[in-house]
C-alpha cells in the first residue's frame, strides 16, 4: 500500500511539473527568470508586454526607433531526436521577418526564408550618422549552421532594390540615386563567412567582406562602387582596382 501511494504521488508530481512547464505564462518567465538574466536594455532592446506561454506566445518589443511584435512557437516534436526547433516571426513598422532556429547537442542552425526591411523607416536612426536612404532590403533563404563553436555553412541572398541615398563626403553631403545591388552570403571554408555585393551591370563584386574563424573582419572596396555613386577617382585606374581595404578584429571566438 505504501509503495502504491508513493507511485501515485510520484505520478502526481511529474504530471504537475509537466503541466506547469507546458502552461507556464511567458510573462512570468520573462519577469522572474529570463528578463533579469539577459539585460537586453543594455543594447537598446525593450520588451514592453509578453503574453502566451513559454512554448507559444508573443511579445511587444521596441529597439531604438523600431517597434513591433515578435511571435514564437517552440516545438517539442523533435525532442526524441535531441532537437528543439523554434519558429520566430517578427512584424514591425520597419518590416517583417520569418525565421527558424534549431538547437541540438551538435550545435545550432538558423534559417531566415524571408526578411523585408523598408530603409526609409530607419532614417531616424541613420540620420544620427548623417545618412539617409530609401528602397527595400530583401533577405532570402539565409542559412547558417554552427557546430563545435564554428560556422560550418552559410548561404543566402541579400538584395537592395535601389533608391535615393544621402551620405557625407568630406564636409559636403551628397545625394545620389543608386541602382539595385545584389549580395550573396557564402562560407568558402569552415569557420569563414563571406559577403559579396555587386550591381546588375557588373560581373564582379565591388565590395567583399569576410569574417574568419578568429573573428577578424576583412573588407575590400573596388572603384566600381565609386563609379556607381558618381564619385571622382583617378581616370587611369580600372573599375576592378581596390580603393579601400581594412582588416580588424571584430568578434571574439565563440
Amino acid at each position: 500500500m505504501f509503495k502504491q501511494t508513493l507511485a501515485y504521488l510520484a505520478l502526481f508530481l511529474v504530471s504537475l511539473v509537466i503541466f506547469l512547464v507546458a502552461f507556464l505564462p511567458a510573462s512570468f518567465a520573462w519577469q522572474h527568470v529570463i528578463g533579469p538574466k539577459t539585460n537586453l536594455q543594455s543594447i537598446g532592446l525593450q520588451v514592453k508586454a509578453v503574453e502566451g506561454t513559454i512554448w507559444q506566445g508573443r511579445a511587444q518589443v521596441l529597439f531604438r526607433f523600431v517597434e513591433g511584435v515578435a511571435e514564437w512557437n517552440l516545438s517539442v516534436s523533435e525532442l526524441s531526436q535531441l532537437r528543439l526547433p523554434l519558429a520566430l516571426k517578427l512584424d514591425t513598422n520597419a518590416g517583417s521577418m520569418e525565421s527558424k532556429v534549431a538547437l541540438s547537442l551538435a550545435g545550432v542552425s538558423v534559417e531566415i526564408p524571408r526578411m523585408d526591411i523598408e530603409i526609409a523607416s530607419l532614417n531616424k536612426f541613420l540620420e544620427l550618422h548623417r545618412l539617409r536612404g530609401s528602397g527595400d532590403l530583401l533577405v532570402r533563404n539565409l542559412k547558417l549552421r554552427i557546430e563545435d563553436k564554428m560556422v560550418q555553412t552559410a548561404s543566402g541572398n541579400v538584395n537592395w532594390t535601389g533608391g535615393d541615398v544621402r551620405y557625407p563626403a568630406g564636409r559636403e553631403m551628397h545625394e545620389r540615386n543608386i541602382l539595385p545591388i545584389y549580395g550573396t552570403l557564402s562560407s568558402p571554408n569552415v569557420g569563414n563567412v563571406s559577403l559579396g555585393l555587386r550591381d546588375q551591370e557588373a560581373s564582379f563584386d565591388f565590395l567583399s567582406a569576410s569574417i574568419d574563424e578568429a573573428g577578424v573582419a576583412f573588407i575590400e572596396v573596388r572603384r566600381r562602387l565609386l563609379d556607381i555613386a558618381d564619385e571622382p577617382w583617378s581616370a587611369s585606374s580600372e573599375e576592378t582596382d581596390v580603393v579601400f581595404k581594412v582588416k580588424k578584429p571584430l568578434l571574439q571566438k565563440f
